[in-house]
């Protein structure tokens, strides 16, 4: 398949800190040589993460830096690299600041960017995240990074020298936590506190196994309401908002069990989903592997000796994975320099690398959002494109249109709000299609297509554009059409709710 990395040249030479990052420039086509560190024989985590890779010793590095688009490193001083070369430096706290000289663990890392002070229960210690959490998240904003980097060199001509730290790539990417604390500290006791699975997504022991309901929205709250029927022991009066849910979490949490426990886990999924709201199983190890879902979406391959995840992310309908065991270098292999010299520059020294770029952001909630926020930051014009009958999900669980996280995740876009729906908006909507040069969304399955906005309509309408959709499910499969957090939340109130029209907004916390 025609890999849209295919031609970038990367070495590595960062350790646990980059592994997984470097490995994602490799999936997606680039041609990435690492340094072989040590590890022991059989060690899947370092042959996961060094898929697609071929493998260097330490005193080649300089002879293919000549020739390398990226080097990605957690060695400071690092060798040094010709000037088109973009240099991207791993460190834990970064190479400015008191700590600059500090080393640290992937714990340390995951303490101290803030997410584990909520993990596990509270008469119990803190969970540690699983895996390499912190040096994965690391790696894999060094490769954001150095990705918008590359992409000025192709207009400038000249590398950059990208300075990461582990710790603030993992505060900035974890989740909302420190958001919301800092608009909520100033005011209110903020009283978050170690709590399992949480009071917003509770696992749920039932017949043979655990559950996991979302019951967020208040349209959620409804349809969970009228399913329970008489198991409800309180009013909705009691009972109506999220932020009341969580604050009697332990008697709502007997009264989910006591519901859920003569009921089998598929059983109950399949009728969250006919009432159209997500309950989904908690399935072990040996399930997810045989699960018929992931067997259609090929999300494991056969490779490395036994079955692993075989690629983050599908272009074109192919999966971008695992495509070779990490391999030796052949011993006079090496890259020719590129032609760089004499190029002059076409962009402002200092610019913001996507400026210039348009994206439509379709997303809700937090992961399209979050690319679309991304590219915001970098210089790109993001639109996000919303409707007050299906509110952002952010917008109505926390009582305001605009709550901590719902500004956090769209900070520096602009936003357009149409209904989608009426035949004015078709030309408004092709026109801006026609100007853009990424879409990004995350609506339940099914849902662009119904609004004339599936990959079809749009490059039909702009042949040069790039569309990024995210799933609960993926794209097909037996369970691809899962609800996710339902965008369309007041359409499920005004059913149970029907007296609510335009001003539900400053009536949701009321009910």
């Amino acid at each position: 398949m025609d890999l849209p990395l295919s031609g970038v040249r990367v070495v590595e030479w960062a350790g646990e800190c980059g592994e997984l990052g470097a490995r994602l420039l490799a999936d997606l086509g680039a041609d990435v040589v690492s340094v072989e560190r040590p590890h022991a024989d059989g060690d899947l985590s370092w042959a996961v993460r060094n898929t697609n890779k071929r493998l260097i010793s330490v005193d080649r590095v300089e002879e293919f830096l000549a020739g390398a688009d990226i080097f990605v490193t957690t060695h400071h001083p690092a060798p040094p690299a010709p000037e088109h070369v973009v240099v991207t430096t791993i460190t834990p706290f970064g190479l400015t600041g008191p700590y600059r000289d500090y080393a640290a663990s992937d714990p340390v890392l995951v303490a101290l960017s803030g997410c584990l002070y909520r993990a596990g229960v509270p008469e119990l210690p803190p969970v540690l995240t699983p895996a390499r959490f912190a040096d994965d998240v690391a790696g894999i904003v060094a490769a954001f990074a150095s990705l918008l980097a590359y992409w000025q060199r192709l207009s400038t001509g000249r590398g950059q020298h990208l300075d990461v730290s582990a710790l603030e790539a993992n505060a900035q990417t974890t989740d909302w936590g420190l958001t919301t604390f800092s608009s909520a500290a100033g005011n209110v006791a903020y009283g978050e506190v170690r709590s399992g699975a949480g009071p917003v997504y509770p696992m749920v022991r039932c017949a043979d196994g655990w559950v996991r309901p979302s019951i967020v929205t208040p349209g959620e709250w409804a349809v969970m309401r009228a399913w329970m029927g008489d198991a409800v022991s309180l009013p909705d009066e009691v009972w109506g908002t999220a932020a009341a849910r969580a604050s009697m979490r332990d008697e709502i949490a007997r009264m989910y069990e006591a519901f859920f426990a003569d009921k089998p886990r598929i059983a109950l999924c399949e009728e969250g989903q006919a009432r159209r709201m997500t309950v989904t199983p908690m399935l072990d190890v040996a399930e997810v592997l045989a699960a018929p879902h992931f067997e259609a979406l090929g999300t494991f391959a056969d490779a490395l000796g036994t079955r692993v995840p075989s690629g983050f992310l599908e272009v074109d309908g192919a999966r971008a994975g695992v495509r070779a065991a990490p391999s030796p270098c052949a011993e006079h292999d090496r890259w020719p320099a590129p032609p760089f010299g004499g190029r002059r520059p076409t962009s402002t020294p200092g610019s913001l690398p996507l400026r210039g770029t348009r994206v439509l952001d379709f997303g809700v909630a937090g992961a399209a959002p979050e690319v679309g926020r991304l590219f915001a930051e970098y210089g790109a014009d993001v639109i996000t494109v919303e409707s007050r009958d299906h509110p952002d999900l952010f917008r109505v669980i926390m009582g305001t249109e605009l709550s901590a996280p719902f500004v956090s995740s769209n900070r520096s876009k602009r936003s357009l709000g149409i209904d989608a729906r009426h035949p004015a908006a078709r030309p408004v909507l092709d026109a801006l299609v026609r100007s853009a040069d990424l879409i990004v969304e995350n609506l339940p399955y099914g849902s662009m297509q119904r609004l004339g906005l599936g990959w079809d309509d749009v490059s039909r309408l702009n042949p040069g554009v790039v569309m990024v959709s995210s799933q609960l499910m993926g794209p097909r499969g037996p369970w691809r059409g899962w609800a996710e957090d339902p965008a369309g939340c007041t359409k499920k109130m005004r059913k149970v709710y029907p007296e609510l029209r335009a001003d539900w907004f400053s009536r949701v916390t009321r009910l």
